[in-house]
Protein backbone atom coordinates (compact mmCIF):
# COMPACT_ATOMS: atom_id res chain seq x y z
CA UNK A 1 0.00 0.00 0.00
CA UNK A 2 1.48 3.72 -0.85
CA UNK A 3 2.07 5.98 1.36
CA UNK A 4 -0.88 8.10 0.21
CA UNK A 5 -3.44 5.29 0.57
CA UNK A 6 -2.19 4.19 4.24
CA UNK A 7 -2.76 8.39 4.84
CA UNK A 8 -6.33 8.42 3.52
CA UNK A 9 -7.40 5.53 5.47
CA UNK A 10 -5.96 7.08 9.02
CA UNK A 11 -8.07 10.28 7.69
CA UNK A 12 -11.38 8.15 6.86
CA UNK A 13 -11.00 6.71 10.00
CA UNK A 14 -13.01 8.31 12.71
CA UNK A 15 -12.09 8.64 15.88
CA UNK A 16 -14.82 8.90 18.61
CA UNK A 17 -13.87 10.97 21.78
CA UNK A 18 -16.15 11.29 24.75
CA UNK A 19 -16.00 13.40 28.35
CA UNK A 20 -15.71 11.84 31.28
CA UNK A 21 -15.92 13.53 34.75
CA UNK A 22 -13.08 12.63 37.60
CA UNK A 23 -14.92 13.25 40.98
CA UNK A 24 -12.22 13.61 44.01
CA UNK A 25 -12.52 13.17 47.17
CA UNK A 26 -13.07 16.65 48.13
CA UNK A 27 -16.06 17.05 45.90
CA UNK A 28 -14.05 18.69 42.95
CA UNK A 29 -14.68 17.60 39.22
CA UNK A 30 -11.78 17.52 36.73
CA UNK A 31 -13.23 16.96 33.13
CA UNK A 32 -11.34 14.88 30.67
CA UNK A 33 -11.39 14.29 26.88
CA UNK A 34 -10.33 11.20 25.51
CA UNK A 35 -10.91 8.50 23.07
CA UNK A 36 -13.18 5.60 23.87
CA UNK A 37 -10.03 2.95 23.01
CA UNK A 38 -7.87 4.85 24.90
CA UNK A 39 -6.71 2.55 28.61
CA UNK A 40 -7.91 5.01 31.06
CA UNK A 41 -4.29 4.36 33.12
CA UNK A 42 -3.67 7.70 30.72
CA UNK A 43 -6.55 9.45 32.43
CA UNK A 44 -5.87 7.77 35.79
CA UNK A 45 -2.48 9.27 35.63
CA UNK A 46 -3.38 12.43 34.01
CA UNK A 47 -5.49 13.18 37.45
CA UNK A 48 -2.84 12.06 39.71
CA UNK A 49 -0.05 14.59 38.05
CA UNK A 50 -2.89 17.31 38.12
CA UNK A 51 -3.68 16.69 41.36
CA UNK A 52 -0.18 15.72 42.94
CA UNK A 53 -1.74 12.64 43.78
CA UNK A 54 0.45 8.91 44.05
CA UNK A 55 -1.11 6.90 41.68
CA UNK A 56 -0.30 3.58 43.92
CA UNK A 57 -2.00 5.27 45.84
CA UNK A 58 -5.58 5.95 44.87
CA UNK A 59 -8.62 3.97 44.00
CA UNK A 60 -10.81 4.82 40.79
CA UNK A 61 -14.32 3.83 40.52
CA UNK A 62 -17.52 3.90 37.93
CA UNK A 63 -20.27 2.64 39.89
CA UNK A 64 -18.83 1.42 42.80
CA UNK A 65 -15.96 -1.14 41.03
CA UNK A 66 -13.00 -0.77 40.89
CA UNK A 67 -11.58 0.53 37.33
CA UNK A 68 -8.56 -1.90 35.68
CA UNK A 69 -6.20 0.84 34.36
CA UNK A 70 -6.12 -1.40 31.15
CA UNK A 71 -9.77 -1.14 29.96
CA UNK A 72 -11.60 1.64 28.26
CA UNK A 73 -14.15 3.99 27.81
CA UNK A 74 -15.38 1.51 25.20
CA UNK A 75 -14.60 -1.90 27.17
CA UNK A 76 -16.72 -0.25 30.31
CA UNK A 77 -19.55 1.01 28.28
CA UNK A 78 -18.82 4.58 29.63
CA UNK A 79 -21.26 7.16 28.45
CA UNK A 80 -20.56 10.90 27.52
CA UNK A 81 -19.85 12.52 31.47
CA UNK A 82 -20.08 9.53 33.30
CA UNK A 83 -18.77 10.17 36.66
CA UNK A 84 -15.62 8.43 37.84
CA UNK A 85 -14.71 7.95 41.67
CA UNK A 86 -11.43 8.79 42.94
CA UNK A 87 -10.56 7.26 46.63
CA UNK A 88 -7.23 8.42 48.03
CA UNK A 89 -5.82 5.90 50.66
CA UNK A 90 -3.92 7.93 53.60
CA UNK A 91 -1.10 6.76 55.64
Amino acid sequence: MSEANEAEGVRGTEVEYINLKVLGQDNKTVTFCTTKCTPLRKLMKAYCDFEGMDMSATKFLLNGQRINPRATPLSLQIQEDDVIEVLERKD
